[in-house]
């Protein structure tokens, strides 16, 4: 999934936006930065089992790789990822009235779950 976001915050530059089930990647000046959601997601304690685990395919437990809050006008609705430094990604702007299965934010947030991630819900 593929998106312009409204805005970024934590790096310079980005043009577009991309979601895919085991990363997140950024375009900057027409260069793709790859972020992999296991390099940098937090797991269950103690995280050596729950990482050495998964390798092996079971994973009982969705490792967060960061934050999502919904409560806010579409293109304000954001994804805050625990990358280093923390990248803050913002949807695009969308009409209000759209029903939120249909919405970006709902489309990302099922996007990361299917690759068996999770974000922790500020709302």
């Amino acid at each position: 999934m593929h998106w312009t976001p409204s805005r970024v915050e934590g790096l310079d530059g980005v043009s577009a936006a991309a979601i895919h089930t085991n990363r997140l990647e950024l375009t900057v000046t027409n260069t793709t930065v790859v972020y992999h959601f296991a390099d940098f997601a937090r797991w269950p304690s103690p995280q050596v089992l729950w990482r050495a685990l998964d390798v092996f395919g079971f994973r009982p437990h969705r490792p967060t790789v960061g934050e999502r809050d919904w409560f806010h006008t579409p293109s304000d609705r954001f994804f805050r990822f625990y990358t280093r430094p923390e990248i803050t990604v913002y949807c695009e702007a969308e009409h209000e009235d759209v029903d939120y299965r249909e919405t970006l934010f709902f489309q990302i947030n099922q996007t990361i779950l299917a690759g068996g991630f999770d974000t922790f819900d500020l709302g």
